[in-house]
């Protein structure tokens, strides 16, 4: 004589709910089986798809961090040029004051060294803050910056 009944059982998580039939009989420890094999390959496939995007995350953040830091070298390097730059056209204004005290040139040559020498501290500056706010970046993207909801600073 056997006993039988449906149990349904909703899902954990993803999947669709499972439908078993207990029948109380050696074939019920075979539906058990059954029923854990299913929930572990459940738990398996949400484990998977855990991973999945986990991975995903950490390459997408190791992605951004490697070009804030690319854009940010870049940006020193532009600097380091730009100051070079300036080192010459502060030399090319002494060497038109100094043409102009000596009656070589007029002062239209002083004005133009002066006026070319701001331009370029101009530039400077931009890409000093060009600099600033990549570094901002890169530093946000390495992960500072934050503050907890709780302790806010």
């Amino acid at each position: 004589h056997q006993v039988r009944a449906i149990v349904h059982i909703p899902a954990q998580g993803r999947g669709a709910p499972i439908a078993m039939h207990l029948v109380s009989s050696p074939d019920r420890f075979q539906l058990s089986a059954t029923f854990i094999v299913a929930q572990l390959k459940e738990k398996n496939a949400l484990y998977l798809a855990t991973e999945d995007h986990y991975r995903a995350t950490i390459l997408g953040a190791v992605r951004e961090i490697a070009g804030r830091l690319a854009t940010w070298r870049q940006i020193r390097q532009k600097l380091r040029a730009q100051r070079q730059m300036i080192f010459a056209a502060e030399h090319t204004t002494a060497l038109a004051e100094s043409a102009f005290h000596s009656g070589i040139t007029d002062k239209a040559e002083v004005y133009s060294a002066q006026i070319q020498e701001t331009e370029i501290n101009n530039q400077l500056l931009a890409l000093k803050m060009q600099n600033a706010q990549s570094w901002v970046l890169l530093h946000s993207a390495l992960g500072g910056g934050y503050t907890s909801r709780k302790n806010p600073a």
